[in-house]
């Protein structure tokens, strides 16, 4: 079920669990490697799916675990449920937003990118695509934030890819961006941080 959907499934009181790939502290009791740097290298560049762990050794079953993974979502919580019509842009996105991790991006500059490639798109197309991209929590969208103003600005924002390994399987490439891989996993940390937090709030008030 897609971000935003509970709200209107359900008419009782609930709780929404986000779930995260595995901690690489987690990923270290999943796993056998025992050189932690070794382990950190596996962790960044195979990813941290629970099941996925299963295929440390058998590259090519895990390539085909996370395609599956990848494919899945792309076509029936992206492309089904949000009723887009053309898996080319789609996958022309996440790909550019899998290249562009930590970095700031807009709507146009993705749709100029398109349209200079041979694919005319417009702003809002863009924006509607990258809505189901992080819905679906394959991307989250971190806005910029002006510290002096203590507000967001919307003219940019970053996006980070729920998994590395992930991100490797859109560009085709394993361990490109080092720099780019590393910050989205600190981001990963945060979030789990954050919310860890909230759950805790939520039990000691009931919620």
């Amino acid at each position: 079920m897609l971000s935003g959907e509970l709200a209107t499934k359900l008419t009782a009181r609930y709780i929404e669990i986000d779930m995260i790939p595995l901690s690489f502290a987690e990923y270290g009791e999943a796993v056998s490697t025992t050189d932690k740097r070794e382990r950190f290298s596996q962790y960044m560049n195979l990813g941290a799916f629970p099941y996925a762990t299963r295929f440390v050794d058998n590259s090519l079953a895990h390539s085909q675990y996370l395609e599956g993974i990848y494919n899945t979502v792309l076509v029936k919580d992206v492309m089904t449920r949000k009723k887009l019509t053309d898996i080319t842009i789609v996958k022309s996105i996440a790909s550019f937003l899998s290249s562009n991790v930590g970095s700031h991006v807009s709507a146009k500059k993705i749709a100029d990118a398109l349209t200079s490639n041979g694919h005319p798109t417009g702003v809002a197309t863009v924006e509607t695509y990258i809505e189901a991209l992080t819905d679906s929590y394959l991307f989250y969208k971190v806005q910029r934030y002006d510290i002096k103003g203590k507000m967001h600005l919307k003219s940019e924002s970053k996006y980070y890819i729920c998994d590395t390994r992930l991100r490797n399987t859109i560009l085709g490439t394993q361990g490109m961006g080092i720099g780019h891989q590393i910050e989205n996993i600190v981001y990963l940390e945060l979030l789990r941080a954050v919310h860890g937090k909230h759950r805790q709030v939520r039990a000691r008030h009931g919620g």
